[in-house]
C-alpha cells in the first residue's frame, strides 16, 4: 500500500512537472529580435555625423583661365576657397557636416551680350541636386549701380548664377564667392542640422516653421471649398477646374518629385452667424470665425492629409468683410493661414450682385485667389523662401538680384532645398519611430512581435544607412526615395496591429485565470509531497502499512 500511494503521488508529480514546461511554451508571447543595438546608434549618433556635400562650378574667362592654366595655381585656388568654404559651416552642427567642393572651369566672354547672359541663366537644368553652376565675367553687360559696388548677381531660378565682377582677380572671386556661398546655402544648412539634433533634445520643438509644415507623407489631398454664406439671395459658381490647372498644375508638377497630389473641389452652404462681426475680422477673433473643427470640409475619404482652401463668400449685409492686423490696419490679401490644416480667403461680391442673381467667379477672377493660395500651399510645404534670407547675409558691395519662376511658383533652389529638408526629416523621424517601438517591446513583454515586423524594422534601418551612403556621394534623389521607404517601412511597424493583440493581457490576468484551477490542486498535492518527503527522511511507515506489518509477525 506504501508503495500504491507513492507512485500515485509520483505520478500526479510526473504530469505537473512534464506538463509545466509543455504549457509554458504553448502559452508565451512570440517576440521576434529587433536589432535593439543598432536602433540606439542611430539614436544616439554613434554611427558618425551625416555629411550633405555641394558641389561648385566655377566658369572663369578664358583669358583669366589661361593666366592661372597651371596644375599648382588651378588647385591651390581651388583648395584654398573649398577649405574656406567648408570652414564656414563647420560650426554649424555636430551632427551633420557640409563639405563644399570647387571646380574651376573656363569659358569665353567675348561676345557676351544680354541675349547671351539670359541663355546661361537657362543652362545645367539638369544638373544633379547640390551641383550648382556660376559664370564670371567683367563685362559691362550688368552695369554698376554704385560705384562701391563690387559684384552684380544675377542668381538663376534654375541652378545657374551670373556674377559680373568690377575687378576680375583671384582674390577678388575668393571674396565675393566667400559672402555669396553662404548667404545662399547657410539658412538652409542651419536648418538641416537643427533637423539632423533632433534626437539630442537641442532644437526648439515648437519652431514656427515646423509647426506651420504638414508633416511629410508620399500623398497630399488638396481640396478647394466654395462657401456661400447666404444661398438663398445669392447663387454662386466658379471655373475652379480651369483655374488649378492654369495657376496651380504648373507648381504641383514640380512638387511631384517629393510628393504627388489629389485635388478635388466641392460647394458648400453655410448661413450668417450672429457671433461673426458685420464688417471687421480682427486676426485675434480669426479662430471664433474659422472653427475648423465645425467645418465638414471631407468631399473625400482619404488616409493622406489633407489641405483644405476655403474660398469664402460673405452675404450682402456683412459686405465689405474684411481681415485687419492687430495695428487695425486691413490686410492686401484679406486671408490668412492655418498652419498645418490649410487657407482661408475672403472674397466680397461686387455691389452690382442683387438679391436673387447668380455670381460666376470666372478664371481671371480667381487668378489672385490662387496666387494666394499658391503661396499658402508653399507654407504648408515646407517651401523656404531662399532670397529674402539671401538678401539679408550679403556682404555690403554685393547687389544680387534672385529671379523667380512666375509659372511654377518654385525656384529649383528652393527645391532642392525642400528635398534635402524632407530627406533629413523623413531619416531623423524613421530613427525617432524605430526608438519608440524598441522602447515600446522592451516596456511592454507580452506584446508580440511577428517576423514581418522584424523584417520591416530591419529593411528600415537598411534604408536609412542607403541615406546617408547616398548623402555621403551627394545622390540626393536616390536619398530622398531610400528616406520615404526608410519612414513609410518604420511606421508600417510600429502602426501594424498585430503589435498591441496582447497589450490588454498582463501577468495580472494570467494570475486571475490560472490561480482558481491550479491552487485546489496544487495544494494537496504539495502537502502530500511534504508528508512523504517527512516519511521518507525519518523512515515512519505510513499507518495504513502499520496493521499489515503485525499480522504477519
Amino acid at each position: 500500500m506504501r508503495d500504491a500511494n507513492q507512485l500515485v503521488l509520483l505520478a500526479f508529480w510526473c504530469v505537473v512537472l512534464l506538463g509545466v514546461p509543455f504549457w509554458w511554451k504553448t502559452t508565451e508571447v512570440y517576440r521576434a529580435h529587433l536589432p535593439f543595438d543598432e536602433i540606439d546608434s542611430w539614436q544616439t549618433r554613434s554611427e558618425a555625423t551625416f555629411t550633405l556635400p555641394t558641389t561648385l562650378s566655377l566658369f572663369v574667362p578664358l583669358w583669366l583661365f589661361s593666366e592661372i592654366d597651371n596644375g599648382d595655381s588651378i588647385h591651390s585656388m581651388t583648395s584654398s576657397l573649398e577649405s574656406a568654404l567648408t570652414k564656414e559651416f563647420q560650426d554649424i552642427s555636430f551632427c551633420a557636416t557640409f563639405p563644399i567642393k570647387v571646380q574651376l572651369k573656363s569659358w569665353s566672354t567675348e561676345e557676351l551680350t544680354q541675349e547671351s547672359v539670359d541663355s546661361l541663366l537657362q543652362q545645367h537644368t539638369n544638373a544633379p541636386v547640390g551641383q550648382y553652376s556660376y559664370y564670371l565675367h567683367s563685362s559691362n553687360i550688368q552695369p554698376s549701380k554704385s560705384n562701391q559696388e563690387v559684384a552684380n548677381i544675377i542668381v538663376g531660378k534654375d541652378r545657374t548664377s551670373v556674377i559680373r565682377l568690377h575687378t576680375m582677380d583671384q582674390e577678388n572671386i575668393e571674396s565675393v564667392m566667400m559672402s555669396l556661398i553662404p548667404a545662399i546655402f547657410r539658412t538652409e544648412f542651419e536648418s538641416l542640422s537643427e533637423i539632423a539634433s533632433c534626437s539630442t533634445g537641442k532644437v526648439d520643438k515648437y519652431d514656427a516653421n515646423s509647426m506651420r509644415t504638414f508633416k511629410y507623407s508620399s500623398r497630399y489631398q488638396i481640396t478647394f471649398s466654395l462657401m456661400n454664406n447666404n444661398p438663398q439671395s445669392m447663387t454662386i459658381g466658379w471655373d475652379i477646374r480651369n483655374a488649378v490647372n492654369v495657376y496651380l498644375y504648373p507648381l504641383l508638377k514640380e512638387l511631384a518629385d517629393v510628393s504627388n497630389f489629389t485635388v478635388d473641389s466641392q460647394y458648400q452652404n453655410t448661413w450668417n452667424d450672429k457671433n461673426i462681426p458685420t464688417t471687421i475680422i480682427s486676426t485675434r477673433i480669426n479662430y471664433p470665425f474659422c472653427h475648423s473643427a465645425d467645418w465638414n470640409l471631407a468631399s473625400s475619404i482619404s488616409s493622406y492629409p489633407t489641405a483644405n482652401f476655403i474660398l469664402y463668400i460673405p452675404s450682402s449685409d456683412v459686405t465689405p468683410l474684411r481681415i485687419h492686423d492687430l495695428q487695425g490696419k486691413p490686410l492686401l490679401s484679406n486671408s490668412f493661414l492655418i498652419p498645418r490644416w490649410g487657407g482661408v480667403m475672403i472674397k466680397n461680391p461686387p455691389k452690382s450682385i442683387s438679391p436673387g442673381s447668380q455670381y460666376h467667379i470666372t478664371k481671371s477672377d480667381l487668378q489672385p485667389i490662387m496666387k494666394t493660395f499658391r503661396s499658402q500651399l508653399r507654407s504648408l510645404m515646407g517651401i523656404q523662401d531662399v532670397s529674402s534670407a539671401a538678401s539679408k547675409l550679403l556682404a555690403p558691395g554685393l547687389n544680387a538680384t534672385f529671379l523667380y519662376s512666375t509659372h511654377t511658383g518654385i525656384t529649383t533652389l528652393e527645391k532642392d532645398n525642400l528635398i534635402r529638408r524632407r530627406t533629413m526629416e523623413n531619416m531623423i523621424n524613421a530613427i525617432a519611430t524605430l526608438r519608440s517601438l524598441g522602447q515600446l517591446v522592451m516596456e511592454i513583454p507580452n506584446m508580440v512581435v511577428l517576423d514581418h515586423i522584424q523584417d520591416q524594422v530591419c529593411q528600415s534601418l537598411t534604408s536609412i544607412q542607403s541615406v546617408r551612403d547616398a548623402l555621403l556621394k551627394g545622390n540626393y534623389d536616390t536619398a530622398l526615395k531610400h528616406s520615404v521607404d526608410a519612414i513609410e517601412l518604420s511606421e508600417k511597424a510600429f502602426f501594424d496591429p498585430t503589435m498591441v493583440s496582447m497589450l490588454y493581457f498582463p501577468d495580472e490576468h494570467k494570475y486571475a485565470i490560472y490561480m482558481p484551477l491550479f491552487v485546489p490542486i496544487s495544494v494537496p498535492l504539495c502537502m502530500a509531497l511534504v508528508k512523504a518527503l517527512k516519511q521518507w527522511k525519518t523512515g515512519t511507515p505510513t499507518s495504513s502499512s502499520s496493521p499489515m506489518k503485525a499480522k504477519s509477525e
